[in-house]
């Protein structure tokens, strides 16, 4: 059982597997073909993690993967978004830097898909363009694009908050500019 929704605490997915399993992939270790792994407990994370190959995690990994894409095709043909999805689809977030999702994806939905990043945000760091910060950089563009309109209808306290929010991500990540 592997469970969907893993909290991931901004750790890539095989990092989240290899702690879930109490493992660590080894380059030099032979591919074990149906080895199960049990889930670690405590008395098993006093131990040195186990070494295994990166096939084993892959063969965990991907079910999951496919799995989840079916998942998310299935719901999007009964909320109709399916028939507006001319162009394709876009995948974010953290797992969409899996090494094959995007062509996954592809035969899955049966249609071309990319991989969302930021591409709007001028920043100190690069990490602020990666996929798995994406939402929450285009929840604050589009806050911060939208502030003009909402300002007529926000209290001055919600607009204060706002602006303490984008002032602190501003910090965090640098200055937002506007696509031009």
């Amino acid at each position: 059982f592997y469970p969907m929704g893993w909290d991931d605490n901004g750790l890539p997915t095989e990092r989240r597997v290899q702690n879930y399993f109490h493992v660590r992939c080894e380059p030099g270790v032979p591919h074990e073909p149906g080895l199960a792994l049990p889930l670690a407990d405590d008395a098993t994370r006093k131990q040195p993690p186990r070494k295994v190959s990166r096939q084993v995690l892959i063969d965990i990994i991907q079910p999951r993967v496919e799995e989840i894409l079916e998942l998310t095709l299935n719901e999007l043909k009964k909320s109709d978004y399916f028939k507006l999805m001319t162009a394709g689809a876009v995948l974010t977030g953290g797992c969409a830097m899996l090494p094959g999702i995007i062509d996954l994806a592809e035969s899955i939905f049966d249609m071309p898909v990319k991989l969302g990043v930021p591409n709007t945000v001028n920043s100190v760091t690069a990490e602020v363009n990666k996929p798995n910060h994406a939402t929450g950089v285009g929840l604050i563009l589009y806050g911060y694009q939208h502030k003009a309109e909402a300002e007529g209808l926000a209290s001055p306290n919600e607009t204060h908050l706002f602006d303490k929010i984008a002032d602190r991500m501003k910090r965090w990540f640098g200055v937002v500019n506007r696509a031009a």
